[in-house]
């Protein structure tokens, strides 16, 4: 049977305040990894809650494997959920923790033994199986709290930020064990993060929130280099793609921030335009745009250079050796509209050699 998952126009208030949650609907094929991302506040945790059943919705329906769950008791769900506050029981010890949920499903001794092994020594928390939570950091409960989700392989795993509370170096490693995991288990999953680097390595498919509503669904590739609105734009890229406020002035000519006009590809006619750039997308031998650079970050085999366009920001990302430049040109820019954030046409690619011309 098919353990694919389907939200058809959820919605969720909490009492007469906005929805949290406005009409959301999402078809999860079975063996992905989706990603729901976006700024506290968003909805994402609350979707996750209500994909558990923690929740009771407004309005809507889920399925999983072709069975309405929508009312279901979170027990009878067949779903494992890994929670930031890891939930661990604080009398039992590590190995009674992970094996607590198994022992309850009827499987014998050996089998729990396998799995809660297993789970433990992928998890790096093998010495700790005879502690109590309270003898452990932060960090090792996550990583209990992971493994008891683990031990169960159940038809939909949830993340809700789940490595939030461990330092860069492991968080990095337990990204490529999380994928690994489910790549091997091939169990769909729901991963809820608002960290960007995070939902860019570990999704299949990216949910990208914003107040309660859906901004865009897309693969990571298509997030990145083609965002559906401003938002998206300014949300998932480090460092953050760079907006300009340009003056359409017909012809394909606009006016710069700096007073500059300058001659670019299919300028939207439109009274409230932005020209969005992402960083790397940045000649530095180009000749296009006059800047004034404020502060050069060197981060080992790159660099970050903070510049001016009259009074906007612009940030430069690049592994070339610095040299004293006073113009750049664009590689390649998006239009968005400022007032209501949408995207406008496609974006647009310049030549190398007409960008220095």
């Amino acid at each position: 049977m098919s353990k694919q998952l389907n939200i058809s126009q959820l919605v969720k208030c909490y009492g007469n305040n906005d929805p949290a949650v406005q009409g959301f609907n999402l078809a999860v094929e079975e063996g992905e990894f989706i990603v729901l991302v976006g700024p506290s506040g968003c909805g994402k945790s609350t979707i996750l809650r209500s994909i558990a059943g923690l929740e009771t919705i407004t309005s809507g329906s889920i399925s999983l494997a072709g069975k309405d769950v929508t009312h279901l008791a979170p027990a009878k769900r067949d779903i494992a959920m890994v929670f930031q506050n890891y939930a661990l029981y604080p009398h039992m010890s590590v190995y009674e923790n992970l094996a607590y949920g198994l022992k309850n499903r009827g499987y014998n001794k050996a089998d729990i033994e396998q799995r809660v092994q297993q789970a433990a020594a992928m998890l790096q928390i093998t010495d700790y199986l005879p502690r109590k939570p309270k003898a452990l950091s932060g960090g090792q409960r996550q990583r209990v709290a992971m493994g008891r989700a683990m031990v169960r392989e159940p038809a939909l795993f949830l993340f809700d930020e789940p490595l939030s509370n461990l330092d860069a170096k492991l968080r990095a490693h337990m990204r490529l064990e999380i994928k690994k995991l489910q790549k091997r288990l091939g169990v769909t999953s729901i991963y809820v993060t608002h960290d960007q680097v995070e939902a860019m390595t570990l999704a299949d498919r990216i949910v990208v929130l914003n107040g309660g509503k859906v901004e865009q669904i897309g693969t990571p590739e298509e997030i990145y280099h083609n965002p559906a609105s401003h938002f998206v734009a300014s949300f998932m890229g480090t460092p953050a793609m760079n907006f300009l406020p340009v003056t359409a002035l017909g012809n394909n000519v606009v006016r710069l921030p700096n007073a500059q006009e300058l001659h670019l590809n299919n300028v939207p006619n439109n009274e409230h335009l932005l020209i969005g750039v992402r960083p790397e997308h940045i000649d530095l031998h180009g000749h296009q745009v006059k800047v004034e650079i404020n502060l050069t970050e060197e981060l080992g085999a790159s660099r970050l250079i903070h510049c001016q366009v009259g009074e906007h920001p612009l940030t430069v990302a690049t592994n070339e050796p610095i040299t004293k430049f006073n113009a750049i040109a664009f590689n390649q820019y998006y239009w968005f509209d400022s007032k209501t954030g949408a995207r406008l046409g496609d974006s647009q690619f310049i030549e190398e050699e007409a960008a220095r011309a």
